[in-house]
């Protein structure tokens, strides 16, 4: 078996760091991905979205990952989004993305999102079908939702 160093972005076949990043262009942070929230996010692209990727083939686009709080207040995210880090990180971590694939149907994705969210132990997906995105993260218990 090889060995992945902590957090080698470059062992990931279909993602960058840099796509969950913050998304303010540095109007309210430098950008950079926290040390807390890069392991979340590497944890989940590593274990769940390059599968994903992989399995579905076509293109995947990440509109949201980790947010400044004022980016997030900004979006219309909640205080304790789990997009952002909070006051107290025993609380949550950073681990939420909101992302999409440009050519597939929602309902084709969201039956691939059902068989690859074990392997990641993620908790939290929502399916907004008006906006065509799916959002996930790795909340402590069971939460689905759709609009």
């Amino acid at each position: 078996m090889e060995y992945i160093r902590p957090y080698d972005w470059d062992a990931l076949q279909y993602f960058e760091r840099d796509e969950f990043e913050c998304k303010c262009g540095g109007q309210y942070c430098d950008d950079a991905l926290p040390p807390i929230a890069e392991a979340h996010y590497f944890h989940l692209a590593w274990y769940f979205l390059n599968p994903l990727r992989r399995d579905i083939n076509s293109a995947c686009i990440i509109n949201s990952a980790y947010r400044c709080p004022e980016h997030n207040r900004r979006e219309g995210g909640k205080p304790r989004s789990y997009h952002t880090i909070p006051e107290d990180p025993r609380m949550q971590h950073p681990s939420a993305v909101d992302f999409y694939f440009p050519r597939k149907r929602l309902i084709i994705v969201e039956s691939y999102v059902m068989r690859h969210t074990g392997n990641a132990k993620v908790h939290g997906y929502f399916y907004y079908a008006d906006d065509n995105f799916i959002h996930l993260d790795f909340r402590g218990y069971k939460a689905r939702g759709r609009s």
